[in-house]
């Protein structure tokens, strides 16, 4: 006694599909389950043997489709092939008996063959038997001997016997939860075997990806100066970009020659790093800084990691954000541009030309442009000369944004670190107004 996997009650469970398994049922449900599906393989052989007929009798695969149609209700669709496919009806449960077994019947009721007695009751027999005709098949013919002489039809090999049906008859219209035990067993070895072949096709393509990197990182590296040993001066092929030792006797040498101090014991502050950048924004009033335009200033001659970009962000934020404070008619200002992936821009919101350097370093199109050229675009007869001027459209932006800075500082409102341009000057119209 357990509950049903069907109805949820308590009874007397036995499985679905007897020896061959499946979920454990009650009667009640295992009857109800059987009646339902019983019925429909019984008709579903009877549409197979109706299309193999319908097909061996010159029929086309159109044809069916179109018969498919006129079963949803599409009965134009079946017109165009005959009238009478339109006048049949399929309601009555039609028994599964050939044709020739149809004729014998006939035969033995026909009322020739019984008394005036029984005259009107064979009649009647016969016309309700000879409805059946049109939903009858022949008998499959027996297939011929083989004669011994020679043909050129390839012979079918016969199925190996361990391999069976999958899924079996009982299961081929039902859910996987109502498989028996043969189907399921079959079915978790499909799904390994599915894995198995998905783990090998992510190993080989893991290895392809993986060849092209080193591909590609080994090209890079050829780009590169050979570096030198830091301790015995010789040229050597690093095998990690930050290598500073050809040996690791020439890395112990050194490390005696420090005292045993750490190699980046002397790494720069953030003192210095303020320092480089705030010379940077006093020289050149009038240009606009990405993250990696301060890297190279603070640190000329090494490599730049992600280290590096975020200490710079980080004090250069901090510097703007000071800045803000104490002289916000000359305060630096960052950005980070309207589309994603786009670099932070430092620029002086003070300058009309520092504004219109923010604008196109912000551009993805203009990420491989140097300063120079930049800067030529914005000279007297270049291309983006006609923004800046008095009436450009970069000119009135930068006078807005002036505009909604002085109303934040009206109300003395604390600067957000971290938002947008864009999102800054929406928050200075809403405190002003």
């Amino acid at each position: 006694m357990n509950a049903c996997t069907e109805c949820g009650k308590r009874r007397y469970l036995m499985p679905l599909h007897g020896d061959k398994g499946g979920p454990l049922m009650c009667p009640i449900c295992i009857g109800a389950w059987n009646a339902e599906h019983t019925k429909r393989r019984k008709w579903g052989r009877i549409v197979i043997k109706a299309m193999g007929m319908y097909l061996n009798e010159g029929g086309r695969w159109n044809d069916l489709d179109r018969l498919k149609m006129a079963v949803g209700g599409y009965g134009w669709a079946a017109s165009a092939l005959a009238p009478d496919y339109l006048n049949c009806d399929l309601a009555a449960d039609v028994p599964d008996i050939t044709s020739d077994l149809l004729d014998d019947i006939l035969q033995l009721v026909h009322p020739d063959r019984h008394p005036e007695v029984r005259g009107d009751l064979a009649k009647r027999v016969t016309q309700d038997l000879l409805l059946l005709k049109p939903f009858v098949f022949p008998a499959p013919k027996p297939e011929p001997e083989p004669s011994g002489t020679y043909s050129k039809q390839t012979p079918v090999e016969p199925e190996a016997p361990w391999k069976k049906p999958y899924p079996c008859e009982i299961c081929a219209d039902v859910d996987t939860n109502y498989y028996c035990s043969d189907c399921k067993a079959e079915q978790a070895k499909r799904i390994e075997r599915n894995k198995a072949r998905e783990e090998e096709a992510r190993k080989a393509q893991n290895a392809r990806n993986r060849s092209r990197y080193n591909w590609r990182r080994g090209a890079w590296l050829e780009t590169l100066p050979v570096p030198e040993c830091e301790s015995c001066g010789e040229e050597f092929i690093p095998k990690r970009l930050d290598a500073k030792y050809c040996s690791p006797a020439c890395r112990q040498r050194a490390y005696r020659k420090r005292d045993g101090k750490a190699s980046n014991s002397g790494t720069v502050g953030g003192a210095y790093i303020e320092e480089i950048i705030l010379a940077a924004f006093t020289a050149e009033p009038d240009n606009a800084f990405t993250t990696q335009d301060l890297c190279a200033r603070v640190w000329p001659e090494t490599h730049i990691w992600k280290k590096h970009r975020t200490a710079v962000i980080a004090v250069a934020r901090g510097i703007t954000e000071r800045q803000w404070r104490e002289t916000p008619e000359a305060a630096w200002d960052w950005d980070s541009g309207w589309t994603p992936g786009c670099k932070i821009v430092f620029f002086n919101s003070a300058s009309n030309l520092s504004y219109a350097m923010r604008r196109l370093k912000t551009d993805n199109w203009n990420r491989y442009a140097s300063d120079e050229e930049l800067r030529a675009k914005l000279q007297p007869g270049g291309e983006e000369h006609k923004y800046i001027v008095e009436g450009g459209s970069w000119r009135g932006h930068w006078q807005e944004y002036l505009t909604a800075k002085r109303a934040a500082e009206m109300t003395d409102s604390p600067k957000i670190d971290g938002v947008l341009l864009t999102n800054r000057n929406d928050a200075a119209a809403e405190v002003a107004a």
